[in-house]
């Protein structure tokens, strides 16, 4: 099996190894939606799309998760992301997926999303 990756001088404990994690997101294939994949292309690029830190999915430390200052839909539906943070005892996959919605219909993502893009240098 081949070596883990290794955090590097940027990242919150370099010389640590992390967990590879598939990390994915949703964009409608019309017009404003193409324009936002290119800007996350580039701001992939850019290297300015993820980072190595602790996981909301699986609350492990050195996994590889989104930068938090540029959103992303991580479901086709359910609505715009709730920013209220919550202490629940439940801790149900299905309940705290319908509590981080992260998905459409949001009226307003392509542009909030192209102004964080825009904060980080991308165009």
């Amino acid at each position: 099996m081949p070596n883990p990756p290794i955090q590097g001088l940027f990242h919150p404990n370099p010389g640590t190894p992390y967990d590879k994690l598939s990390r994915r997101t949703f964009l409608p294939d019309n017009k404003e939606g193409r324009e936002v994949l290119d800007l996350l292309e580039k701001a992939f690029d850019a290297s300015i799309l993820f980072t190595v830190g602790k996981s909301t999915i699986n609350d492990k430390d050195n996994q590889i998760i989104f930068n938090e200052d540029i959103e992303h839909k991580t479901n086709v539906n359910g609505g715009p992301k709730v920013s209220a943070t919550l202490k629940l005892p439940c801790t149900s996959n299905h309940f705290l997926s319908a509590l981080n919605r992260s998905g459409y219909p949001d009226p307003e993502y392509f542009d909030r999303v192209k102004k964080q893009l825009k904060a980080k240098g991308i165009e």
